[in-house]
């Protein structure tokens, strides 16, 4: 197996293993808190769960990516027309302006 223990987990279909005591969990909400608990399981059953440490984490806000598709236009000679959409990932906030 590509661990080397013939260990596997199951896994919510919203997470992917990374390694056997190590999981990435998608987080789409920036501000809520999320709870971690881990239990270990064997063939006699499931052991008791144990809260991550710290107990409860959110999700640190960053700065927005890029905005996309900018197109500028000249619509004069003192005049320049700029178009372009908003950022892929917003950073966890919504964004409030932009800067040129």
């Amino acid at each position: 197996s590509a661990n080397g223990e013939h260990l596997s987990a199951s896994i919510d279909s919203g997470v992917s293993v990374v390694g056997i005591q190590q999981v990435e969990i998608n987080t789409n909400s920036s501000g809520v808190p999320y709870f971690v608990q881990v239990a270990a399981v064997n063939s006699f059953g499931i052991g008791p769960f144990t809260n991550s440490n710290p107990r409860a984490i959110e999700v640190s806000p960053q700065p927005p990516s890029e905005p996309i598709d900018i197109f500028a236009e000249p619509l004069s000679d003192t005049e320049i027309l700029v178009q372009w959409n908003p950022p892929l990932e917003n950073g966890g906030r919504q964004i409030t302006h932009y800067k040129i």
